[in-house]
């Protein structure tokens, strides 16, 4: 399989809070594939209300966009033919074709949290791609973003609320998702458990490269060297990335959510937690 072209372009998506952001480090260190920060792409070519798809197709600068591949990259993507700038499979190859050869990369892939919801149409733009889906204790992720909820970032964290209700919710339409398309899409896609990858990172990340046809390459494991000279600049939720895979925080949310949380968790995603192995 390994002589093969590997499955790609990559997505890492998942709720919030799911290990998303460790996953793209670990594989953004891998000799032959790049993924930048999160950039929302699906969402601007798949959510956008058609007025904005139609007048205003040149993404702004600054953004997380010309944070992601660069101002000079995203100063290019503007300066291409309308018709290039609203064509979803030609523009994100653009951008992010553009930044592997920037980077001196053969492959390209993209983390956003929540693309799962866009799978159908990864497909269908790219046939071969790839996809890793990660899911989380809800009580983790919910005890996360009840930690972060000072720190929010007005109109990037829509999804850290003080609404246990609503992010109760979110988590269970997610991992819908999740359990929908990796049973459509069984060869080219996995539903990887974190508390399973942070407890065996190589031998996780040995089968996630197997599977997408990639070479294993152990300094993949050594993103956090390059990360921890960035620690300054983190927001303060990122900051873990800058150590290497620790399992000991998987638990942490035990002296952070009341009692009457846990059972508000509990009891409404009952069968979800049971189904991952998070409920006996």
């Amino acid at each position: 399989m390994l002589d093969q072209k590997p499955h790609t372009p990559l997505f890492i998506t998942g709720h919030p809070r799911s290990g998303t952001t460790l996953l793209r480090l670990i594989f953004n260190q891998h000799s032959q594939l790049v993924i930048p920060d999160e950039t929302g792409l699906l969402h601007w070519f798949f959510k956008r209300p058609w007025y904005k798809k139609y007048t205003r197709s040149k993404m702004p600068l600054p953004s997380a966009k010309s944070r992601a591949f660069g101002e000079d990259i995203i100063e290019r993507f503007n300066q291409q033919p309308r018709q290039l700038r609203n064509h979803p499979q030609k523009a994100i190859e653009f951008l992010y074709q553009s930044l592997a050869k920037r980077e001196g990369k053969k492959y390209w892939g993209d983390k956003t949290p929540l693309h799962t919801q866009f799978t159908d149409q990864i497909f269908e733009m790219f046939p071969n791609a790839f996809i890793i889906n990660l899911v989380r204790d809800p009580r983790a992720v919910i005890s996360s973003a009840k930690r972060n909820l000072k720190n929010k970032r007005e109109g990037t964290d829509f999804w850290i609320t003080d609404d246990l209700n609503k992010t109760i919710e979110r988590w269970r339409w997610e991992y819908g998702l999740i359990k929908k398309y990796t049973q459509q899409y069984p060869a080219q896609s996995v539903l990887l458990r974190y508390e399973d990858f942070v407890a065996e990172p190589e031998k996780q990340l040995k089968a996630l490269c197997t599977k997408m046809g990639l070479p294993y390459e152990p300094a993949m494991l050594n993103y956090h060297e390059e990360r921890r000279k960035k620690k300054e600049e983190m927001t303060e939720w990122h900051r873990e990335t800058a150590k290497p895979v620790n399992a000991g925080n998987i638990d942490k949310w035990r002296d952070e959510l009341s009692d009457e949380e846990l059972q508000q968790i509990e009891t409404a995603l009952s069968n979800e937690m049971k189904e991952m192995g998070y409920l006996p």
